[in-house]
């Protein structure tokens, strides 16, 4: 009678042990290809930079190793990407800031204006500048806004040219499967 109550244990671990995995791996292909993410293939890696922020402090990337990141290039004076930045104000409060980090980067500006437009807006992400366009450059940023799509280890997988509709439940939903919810 126990051996077969242990069998029975054993029997119930390994069916549930082998039950399909959910696999996103379909939903986001459909996902990427109707909202124009373009896949970086080979193994570009987030490289580390050191930037001041619009509080003025130095800010380095090493800070965000471990977390799926949504860095977006921006500029104050570009209104598509000022158009953008709401929702990104959202993904900052939404998301568990251990595993994701939306991470904004201005494009050339000064600290003082680009100060003055975060306080002006009431935004509490964070907003780094990059004053010579080095890091923009590191990573072919042609054109404003654009943005990357970094994994936890550090790999950018996707890179976006333009404004996406980031409030859509979709790309909530992508960044999720990312965070792996």
């Amino acid at each position: 009678m126990k051996m077969t109550k242990v069998l029975s244990y054993i029997l119930i671990i390994f069916i549930s042990s082998c039950s399909p995995q959910k696999d996103n791996s379909e939903w986001i292909t459909k996902f990427t290809k109707s909202n124009q993410l373009i896949e970086v293939t080979g193994n570009m890696m987030l490289q580390d930079f050191s930037l001041t922020d619009s509080n003025g402090k130095m800010f380095n990337s090493s800070t965000l190793k471990g977390k799926v990141i949504l860095l977006n290039f921006f500029a104050t004076w570009c209104p598509p990407c000022v158009a953008e930045l709401p929702e990104f104000e959202k993904y900052s409060k939404e998301f568990d800031s251990s595993k994701f980090q939306f991470l904004a980067m201005d494009s050339k500006e000064s600290l003082s204006r680009v100060s003055k437009f975060m306080k002006k807006h009431k935004y509490s992400f964070t907003a780094v500048i990059d004053r010579t366009g080095e890091v923009l450059k590191r990573y072919s940023v042609i054109s404003l806004p654009s943005s990357l799509v970094i994994d936890k280890n550090g790999r950018i997988i996707y890179t976006i040219r333009g404004v996406r509709n980031w409030g859509s439940p979709d790309f909530k939903k992508f960044f999720n499967i990312l965070i792996g919810k």
